[in-house]
């Protein structure tokens, strides 16, 4: 997961410079080059985060088996190194979704519309 130790090397840079937001790309962890065209084949369609809510930190059993959660760079993500929300855009499903990573809330983002949904 060397992608993923670049991003905490990153938040660490940025949130040293006052970063009050951080947002990543979904698909740069895996760092290969992909079009939309040729990715869409491996997305997942988002649930309904009203008919399906979940919370990684809360529940780290109910879907246990992903990189991140398995990996020693979690703490980053769900601790107080983490003081301004930590973003990953999703473009699928002609949705723009933020996750914030701090695990405190949800937000959607559907065209000029925005949703807030808390885990």
């Amino acid at each position: 997961m060397p992608n993923l130790s670049v991003y905490i090397l990153k938040c660490i840079l940025f949130l040293a410079q006052g970063a009050q937001i951080i947002v990543f790309p979904e698909d740069a962890i895996h760092g290969f080059n992909f079009t939309r065209a040729s990715i869409a084949g491996y997305l997942e369609t988002v649930p309904d985060p009203q008919k399906v809510t979940w919370s990684p930190c809360a529940d780290s059993l109910r879907f246990p088996d992903t990189e991140v959660q398995n990996s020693y760079l979690k703490p980053i993500f769900s601790t107080h190194l983490t003081r301004v929300p930590i973003l990953e855009t999703v473009h699928y499903q002609f949705v723009l979704l933020f996750l914030i990573l701090s695990f405190k809330r949800f937000i959607l983002y559907v065209f000029n519309h925005v949703k807030s949904y808390l885990i």
